[in-house]
């Protein structure tokens, strides 16, 4: 039954729900420009009333509930998760996409096309000194032109095949980072697992720490293809490729191997060695720009120097040098990884065949 205080009672419930509803709004302003931060609401509902009987002016005994005041039940975080499932997905996509422009930034900086330093303008100004020596097949300086723009051209070649696979070099220690930190996120959230877990079982509401989570978890999505799952007693399960990388507080964590010092890294599960399906993020972005479009570039580059050193080289053998030498290759190599000007010629400008040979002599 309500007494002589029972309204200071709920006056002073009323006071403290709404002190703690302030706390809260005061704890949002403080956050708003906190990365990850989801904003958090103070849920107040009806304390629980007292039974009520009196003389009602009829002068029956009436029944009733009298309200006690109210309460904060929960702290409840405002965050939807088919949002924050489909934010997930778009990062891993967008991740993956700017991995592939910032490599492709890379490759175009290595090809420098179209410029008058690329392969391109190395080729001009060799068919060009080409044709001045035509025009004085005699000129030991038309003949010194063109070993000068030959070695420029061989060296263009060499230069871009060289910083292609640095490049790829490069991809592969930006991926050993990257499997690193999915490694270091993981622990993170699975001691942020044990955490949650300790909190809701004491009847708090760990509202921060799910957002630590939350954004951990996006970091995770910015790598790879993660996908995460709530389990009993507030915890999630994180899977990488359709296998378990976090389960409650424990971690199977990756491994960036190579099968050879000079190998391409593999990702593989550290504990089964089993390889890693990687299906989106910055680390397939990667891998999709060091296993096809380095080696198609590489490709095609092997074929053009493969086709330059073939033509050219069956022209200069059945052309004549000022010292009559005939039958000379005038690159050496097989493609752009090892093609280079014969030795022979840059010991010696005469040996250049700039003429057909004497039908009459051979």
């Amino acid at each position: 039954m309500s007494g002589a205080f029972f309204g200071i009672g709920i006056a002073l419930r009323a006071l403290s729900a709404q002190q703690r509803a302030l706390d809260v709004t005061g704890h949002n302003i403080a956050n708003a420009n906190t990365p990850g931060y989801s904003r958090q609401v103070a849920v107040m509902v009806p304390t629980k009333p007292l039974p009520s009987a009196g003389l009602t002016f009829s002068g029956t005994v009436g029944k009733g509930q009298v309200g006690t005041g109210v309460v904060v039940e929960q702290i409840r975080r405002m965050r939807d998760e088919f949002v924050e499932i489909r934010y997930r997905k778009e990062v891993q996509t967008t991740s993956r996409w700017e991995a592939r422009r910032d490599a492709l930034k890379q490759i175009e900086l290595v090809l420098n096309e179209p410029s008058e330093n690329g392969i391109q303008g190395a080729m001009d100004l060799f068919w060009q000194s080409l044709q001045e020596l035509s025009k004085n097949p005699e000129s030991e300086a038309a003949r010194a032109v063109v070993l000068q723009r030959a070695s420029v051209l061989t060296d263009s070649f060499g230069h871009v095949y060289l910083q292609l696979q640095a490049l790829s070099r490069d991809i592969d220690k930006s991926i050993e980072v990257y499997v690193n930190e999915i490694n270091s996120l993981a622990v993170q959230i699975s001691r942020l697992n044990q955490q949650i877990s300790k909190v809701l079982a004491m009847g708090d509401q760990p509202n921060d720490l799910m957002d630590q989570r939350d954004s951990l978890i996006r970091k995770l999505s910015e790598l790879a293809d993660v996908r995460a799952t709530p389990r009993e007693r507030g915890m999630v399960s994180i899977t990488l490729g359709g296998a378990l990388l976090v389960e409650g507080n424990s971690v199977m964590p990756l491994l960036a191997k190579r099968s050879a010092p000079d190998a391409p890294v593999e990702i593989v599960w550290e504990r089964t060695g089993a390889p890693v399906a990687i299906g989106d993020g910055k680390i397939k972005g990667l891998l999709s720009i060091r296993e096809e479009e380095i080696p198609g570039l590489k490709n095609q580059l092997n074929e053009l120097a493969k086709t330059l050193i073939e033509k050219i080289n069956e022209l200069h053998r059945g052309g004549r040098g000022l010292d009559s030498s005939t039958g000379l290759d005038f690159f050496a190599g097989a493609d752009a990884s090892d093609i280079a000007v014969n030795p022979v010629l840059e010991a010696d400008l005469r040996k250049i065949a700039a003429a057909t040979p004497d039908p009459t002599t051979g």
